[in-house]
């Protein structure tokens, strides 16, 4: 109910950072699901009401420079105040973090919540919203690249039900027959009672 109460709230005084800042403290919970799917719609209808705007014209050169300025502060704020934020963090990870600026249906409600106000915003934040993200999988894919991160390929995964593989050749043979140990490697240890080879000894005479 609280994240429900919270939503609406939200939607109805366009408090967009404030539901962001809120999901750093309330868990959803059961309800996970379905936040997720209405998160997905909004994202949807908010990118039709952005192009419906962009129909009227958008402003190539001033987005390109918003796009840039914002991807560029991000990496900026995350070398520099990076090791008093998250104290400990590895260089890696900082250069990760410096390259994480993403725009999404924040940056589109946003634009669509100044446009009354600020005529024209919505044709500079658009073409913003594509150089961000083209620059964030840009740069990291070169940062992958640069790093060598790429994970190895999982181990193929045997059928349900079946073990290991025998092992075959030199290797499952074992020692030369004559010997103490067994065709597995275990040597044999039958007891003096069972007549077994610890049992039979040469006769003395």
């Amino acid at each position: 109910m609280l994240v429900v109460v919270l939503v609406l709230v939200a939607a109805s005084y366009m408090l967009v950072l404030a539901v962001a800042l809120a999901g750093l403290f309330v868990r959803v919970g059961r309800f996970k699901p379905y936040v997720n799917r209405a998160v997905s719609g909004a994202f949807l209808v908010a990118a039709c009401l952005l192009g419906v705007l962009l129909a009227q014209g958008i402003d190539p050169l001033p987005g390109l420079a918003l796009g840039a300025a914002a991807f560029g502060a991000q990496m900026v704020a995350a070398l520099l105040a990076g090791p008093w934020l998250v104290p400990g963090i590895s260089r890696v990870d900082r250069y990760y973090l410096g390259l994480g600026q993403q725009n999404g249906i924040t940056a589109i409600l946003l634009a669509l919540a100044l446009e009354p106000q600020f005529p024209g915003t919505a044709g500079v934040v658009g073409p913003a919203i594509i150089v961000v993200n083209v620059l964030h999988y840009g740069a990291n894919r070169l940062l992958d690249r640069k790093l060598d991160v790429t994970p190895p390929p999982p181990p193929p995964a045997l059928p349900s039900g079946r073990e290991e593989p025998e092992p075959y050749g030199p290797e499952a043979a074992g020692p030369e027959t004559g010997g103490p140990e067994t065709a597995g490697g275990a040597a044999a240890r039958t007891s003096p009672a069972a007549g077994g080879p610890m049992g039979t000894a040469p006769e003395v005479i």
